[in-house]
């Protein structure tokens, strides 16, 4: 044993066996919106005045959290029977908090987090850079949040043939979709051309983005025995759920499940009914460093991001394609489309659960083994995301979602949050301490600028800004390259030649940055570089910037956090974090900061940048009244 070793042993035996807390009761109690039903613009208000009111206990904020009942509904459209399920096709993005565009919070009248677009790219960002594989186990699967995708499997579809392999019924090979996608979830068991090669970039056959399935089983739950029709008749096995949970058992628990209705001449209608549970301190750190407190009073507005996309799977036996796209005239979704589909099954492009690949001697051939995509060739699906229920739709030829299904069984979205009583001999020490407690916490403001591939860029971000601890710039591709195919084919070819959507608003695409690579970054805060000229910003400088922000220990012990590889960061998330928190206390002067670099992408590849400016903010509050005497 190690004299540290020895020393610990001995301190440890010093110390009395009995712990002593200075709680004496800890319960929970929960707020309701202010909306009265209402969310079809997607807005949910809180007036959290009844926490306010709470005279015999302390709130602890940084154990509340927030809960919104999410309606997704997928309807064929009008007279057209659809498939059996489409459990192993509709999915949701890398964590329920891509439900939420932004939220404003106002603590005594005074406004603390102020209102920006994208936090969920924000959001994404902090969890990733913060979260320990420990919390990722245990509180992932709250969040629908499951780490980051895999880095190998994505592809970007912008061209598409007429044939593959010669064989005419295969039309397409775009069976993923248009533009950056990251939605095959299960391993080939053959797809041409077929390589077997060792890459560390692009879709490999052999791989497949668990992580997207894993967020499907989370929110696929079925209460019911319905099998898919696409798993062949020798390999359907049901596990009898509804002999021991019915619907009624789901709904009472509120836990996430999927229900099909075909029904009343509603045609095919499927609903997933979720309960998107994302803890306040993930929003925004306020909440975590808010210490215990009475007397609070505070208002919040959410912006969530509601709407509808039609999904189109044409037959691979016509001349259509590509296999599976979005037009962008049918996307309603405004800032982040927060649904992705799996990549879809066509002749002879067949995806399996098989552990293996298995080896295919024909080209076109189809094995007769493995669960298959469910077979939706030749149709087309209306998309909707709704607050309690499903949302009103306007698109031709589907009926409106209005009505359509049932209703989420929580009737409004709430916060809840413990209460706890302190011990008299612990209460007036407390109050006597935190009579001025100082609150420091993180807010941000976001902006953007573009540039084409091969481009340099100079974007001023600020004017003059104070108390900038950092800055994070997240790369994505725009409207005028992603989700555009060359020479598609079919009624829809001339739209999907001349337009099409960013990455956020893509449903192939599970992550909200993209794979863009900047070369020469240079950050000017006032006249100051903060990167060296003559380093390039790799893995190793987002580590040296990123390490000693929102991170434990800095990351320099066997206590660490951060889920973002070298692999991870230089095939898929390519955040770029430029800390700019090492600096005098006293140097609280505004200043310019300006971006410059080269969008070292492809030619003429058309990125957006969002750019977020991260702001140390301050309050003094009293514990014991929930005043606030000053935000600084």
């Amino acid at each position: 044993m190690s004299s540290a070793g020895y020393q610990y042993t001995y301190q440890k035996s010093l110390q009395t066996q009995r712990e002593r807390t200075p709680f004496s009761k800890k319960s929970t109690i929960y707020a309701v919106d202010t909306n009265t039903g209402s969310y079809q613009s997607g807005q949910i208000n809180f007036d959290l005045s009844q926490f306010a009111n709470v005279t015999n206990g302390f709130l602890n904020f940084s154990e509340a959290s927030l809960q919104i009942p999410i309606v997704i509904t997928a309807t064929a459209p009008d007279a057209v029977a659809g498939p059996t399920c489409l459990d192993h096709w509709l999915g949701i993005r890398n964590g329920t908090f891509n439900f939420i565009n932004n939220m404003t919070v106002e603590i005594d009248g005074k406004p603390c987090v102020q209102t920006n677009n994208f936090t969920n790219a924000w959001v994404s960002y902090k969890i990733l850079s913060s979260m320990t594989h420990d919390e990722l186990v245990n509180f992932g699967p709250t969040l629908c949040f499951t780490g980051p995708d895999e880095s190998d499997t994505w592809v970007y579809n912008n061209w598409d043939t007429s044939t593959v392999g010669g064989n005419p019924n295969n039309s397409s090979k775009l069976v993923n979709g248009t533009g950056l996608c990251n939605n095959s979830i299960y391993r080939k068991t053959y797809r041409y051309p077929h390589k077997n090669t060792a890459r560390n970039n692009g879709q490999s056959d052999d791989r497949a983005n668990t992580g997207l399935y894993e967020r499907m089983c989370l929110i696929n739950d079925r209460p019911d025995n319905k099998i898919s029709a696409a798993i062949p008749v020798g390999d359907r096995v049901s596990q009898n759920l509804g002999s021991i949970r019915d619907q009624s058992s789901y709904q009472n628990e509120l836990k996430n499940y999927t229900a099909v209705t075909n029904a009343e001449a509603q045609g095919f209608v499927q609903q997933w009914f979720i309960l998107a549970t994302i803890p306040l301190k993930y929003l925004s750190d306020i909440w975590e460093n808010i210490p215990l407190v009475r007397g609070l009073y505070v208002k919040m507005q959410i912006q969530c991001n509601v709407g509808s996309c039609v999904i189109n799977v044409p037959n691979d036996k016509t001349a259509t394609s590509p296999a599976m796209y979005m037009k962008p005239s049918e996307c309603f979704f405004q800032y982040t489309n927060p649904i992705c589909v799996a990549e879809r099954a066509t002749n002879g492009n067949v995806l399996t659960l098989s552990g293996n690949p298995e080896s295919v001697s024909t080209e076109g051939a189809q094995p007769t083994t493995g669960e298959v995509v469910a077979n939706i060739a030749g149709q087309k699906f209306l998309v909707s995301v709704g607050i309690t229920q499903a949302p009103s739709t306007s698109v031709p030829t589907f009926s409106s979602h209005s009505g359509k299904g049932t209703k989420h069984e929580m009737s409004s979205a709430r916060i809840t949050i413990p209460v706890v009583e302190m011990k008299p001999t612990d209460i007036v020490p407390y109050l006597e301490a935190t009579k001025e407690h100082r609150v420091e916490w993180y807010d941000f403001y976001q902006t953007q600028f573009s540039c084409l591939g091969g481009s340099n860029f100079n974007a001023l971000i600020s004017n003059g800004a104070r108390d900038i601890v950092g800055l994070l710039i997240v790369p994505q591709i725009s409207g005028a390259s992603n989700g555009r195919v060359n020479n598609a084919a079919g009624a829809d070819a001339g739209e999907l030649a001349n337009s099409g959507f960013n990455t956020l608003l893509s449903p192939f695409w599970t992550e909200n940055v993209a794979p863009i690579s900047i070369s020469n970054l240079q950050v000017l805060v006032g006249n100051e570089n903060i990167i060296s000229p003559f380093l390039t910003y790799n893995y190793e400088a987002f580590l040296y910037h990123f390490n000693e922000f929102l991170r434990i220990n800095g990351n320099k012990s066997s206590l660490c956090s951060g889920l973002i590889s070298q692999k991870s960061w230089e095939n898929v998330y390519r955040y770029y974090f430029i800390n700019l928190n090492r600096k005098l206390d006293d140097d609280v002067t505004p200043k310019s900061i300006t971006i410059m670099g080269k969008n070292n992408s492809t030619k003429d590849l058309a990125c957006d940048f969002l750019v977020y400016v991260i702001q140390r903010k301050s309050m003094l509050i009293n514990t014991s009244t929930g005043r606030v005497s000053a935000v600084l």
